[in-house]
């Protein structure tokens, strides 16, 4: 039922806010072989400097990358976003 809802898109967009940065991105990019983006950001209220890890996975890995995460910061910040599409290497071409 939730494929006719949302559609057949398996992927999920995840923003992660951490301070463990660089063992975070490299542990995806090294289980999951997915690339990370980094993002500088800062903290409205604190004006803390904040590093986001911008990464879209397939829905089928989306409990390793949650454990990944958690098993090397388990403070960090989660934010898992359904995608209407997804293009690029790794995902779906347009069709030309």
């Amino acid at each position: 039922m939730e494929k006719v809802i949302k559609g057949f898109n398996t992927q999920r967009m995840l923003l992660i806010i951490t301070k463990k940065q660089k063992e975070v991105s490299e542990a995806i990019m090294d289980e999951l072989h997915r690339g990370i983006t980094v993002l500088y950001g800062e903290g409205a209220y604190s004006h803390e400097k904040k590093n986001v890890l911008y990464c879209v996975v397939s829905l089928s890995q989306l409990p390793k990358i949650k454990h990944i995460i958690r098993s090397i910061d388990e403070n960090a910040f989660l934010s898992i976003i359904d995608t209407s599409e997804v293009q690029g290497k790794g995902f779906t071409n347009p069709i030309s």
